[in-house]
C-alpha cells in the first residue's frame, strides 16, 4: 500500500492584500487584518482518503516528523496496515537517520520523490484545496 506524506505551512487568517480595481484604475490596498501565526499541517493519505493528520505550532523539523510518524504508525497498526511504502518529498529533515531506522524496524519502506517534483505527491492537491477554502472564507 502506498502512503503519501507531506507537510505545509498554513495560516488561518489568509486574506487578500489588494482588492480588484475597476478598469483603468489602480488596485487599492485593503486595511490589514489581524494576522495569526503560521501552523504546520502534516498529513498522510492513501488512494481512498486521509489516514492521519496533525496541526503543529512549530515549523517542521526532524523531531516533529519523527513524532508525527510515530503516531501515524500507531494508527496504521490499529488499522492492520502492514508493509506500506511511505512516499515523501526530498526535504532534508525527512532523511534523518532516526526516521529511516524507525520505518525499517516497523517493516515499512520509505520512498522519496525526485527533487522539485511536487506534482507526483497527490497530497499536494489536498493542501491546495484546503488553502483555497480558507482563502475563500476569509473576508
Amino acid at each position: 500500500m502506498l502512503l503519501f506524506f507531506n507537510e505545509t505551512g498554513f495560516q488561518l487568517s489568509m486574506h487578500h492584500y489588494y482588492r480588484c480595481a475597476q478598469v483603468a484604475l489602480q488596485a487599492q490596498k485593503m486595511a490589514p487584518m489581524l494576522r495569526t501565526r503560521n501552523k504546520m499541517v502534516m498529513a498522510t493519505m492513501i488512494n481512498t482518503g486521509i489516514v492521519y493528520y496533525k496541526a503543529l505550532e512549530d515549523p517542521g523539523n526532524c523531531v516533529c516528523v519523527f513524532a508525527y510518524l510515530t503516531e501515524l504508525f500507531e494508527v496504521l497498526q490499529s488499522q492492520v496496515i502492514i508493509n506500506a511504502i511511505l512516499i515523501m518529498d526530498n526535504a532534508f529533515f525527512h532523511k534523518c537517520r532516526e526516521i529511516q531506522v524507525m520505518v525499517d524496524a516497523l517493516g515499512h519502506m520509505l520512498g522519496y520523490l525526485p527533487v522539485y517534483s511536487p506534482f507526483f505527491n497527490t497530497i499536494g492537491n489536498l493542501f491546495s484545496e484546503w488553502k483555497s477554502i480558507v482563502w475563500g472564507a476569509s473576508p
